[in-house]
């Protein structure tokens, strides 16, 4: 059901339909990103889409309560990844930019390793911040979850970027939800505080030019101004424990039940935003 809520809402889709998303420049970071402005060519395999699927409220394993985001559907990731995907492939070539997509560059990626599915989301995962955090990974295809270990997102494509004289861009944004922390009481108790906000994590514009060296963006989190204010419920968990492992379910852990229109909303307009930001990079703007 949540996946055909947030097929069915009719939301816009379009950048100009939604509420606008203002990136903070002081939170934005190029390095050396001119090195790929205006190649002329590009090669855009893949856009990764992190949300936030697991949580813990602290470092002690036996202290900390467990989040669960409950909700997050790999079809609607995907869809979303996918908008995202053709929308910022659109931002290049309308600036005059040719784009070798995934479908273009197919037979050359079929012999890579795509990202192993995690048993208990049915997607991807990616740890992050010592384990405390999982996040649920989407490209805009199966097939686009192409696995770089730890060598990098643009590291499968050296050979690709020589041979067609282009530039290799993999973006990447990344989303938390809800955001959870602990906090002493007058009794000198600690409480769990939990905010149920979509906060726009990171953004990364990966990039190679022809060169094999790098043309990056980086932007930093945006605490303050959020992706959506409110993207979902929380509700305490009231069984014992059902699973084994580090991410069992115990008593006094949470879910958190996903809004998708609050979702797709949130992740859109911060998409675009950042998509923007990359092309008008890209075009030497």
């Amino acid at each position: 059901m949540p996946a055909l809520a947030l097929i069915a809402t009719g939301l816009p889709a379009r950048a100009q339909d939604l509420p606008p998303f203002a990136i903070n420049p002081e939170r934005v970071h190029p390095m050396s990103a001119s090195r790929c402005a205006r190649a002329g060519t590009y090669i855009v395999p893949s856009l990764y889409l992190y949300v936030l699927a697991r949580s813990r409220t602290g470092k002690e394993e036996k202290s900390s309560r467990r989040i669960f985001a409950q909700g997050l559907e790999k079809t609607e990731l995907q869809a979303l990844s996918r908008t995202l995907y053709d929308d910022f492939v659109g931002r290049l070539r309308a600036g005059g930019a040719k784009v070798l997509t995934y479908d273009d560059i197919r037979t050359d990626l079929a012999q890579l390793p795509r990202k192993q599915m995690d048993e208990k989301l049915g997607m991807p995962v990616r740890n992050g911040r010592e384990d405390l955090l999982e996040f649920a990974v989407a490209a805009p295809s199966d097939e686009q979850a192409i696995d770089w270990d730890r060598k990098g997102p643009t590291f499968p494509y050296r050979a690709l970027a020589e041979s067609r004289l282009a530039a290799v861009i993999v973006p990447e944004i990344s989303f938390t939800l809800p955001q959870s922390g602990t906090k002493r009481n007058k009794a000198g108790r600690s409480e769990v505080k939990i905010s149920p906000a979509l906060v726009f994590s990171s953004g990364m514009m990966n990039g190679m030019p022809q060169d094999l060296r790098w043309c990056n963006i980086h932007v930093q989190e945006h605490t303050y101004r959020l992706a959506a204010p409110v993207a979902g419920t929380v509700v305490p968990v009231r069984q014992g424990e059902i699973l084994a492992g580090k991410w069992s379910v115990r008593r006094g852990d949470y879910d958190f039940v996903v809004d998708p229109q609050a979702l797709r909303t949130g992740v859109l307009r911060v998409g675009y935003a950042f998509n923007s930001l990359m092309a008008e990079t890209l075009r030497g703007d």
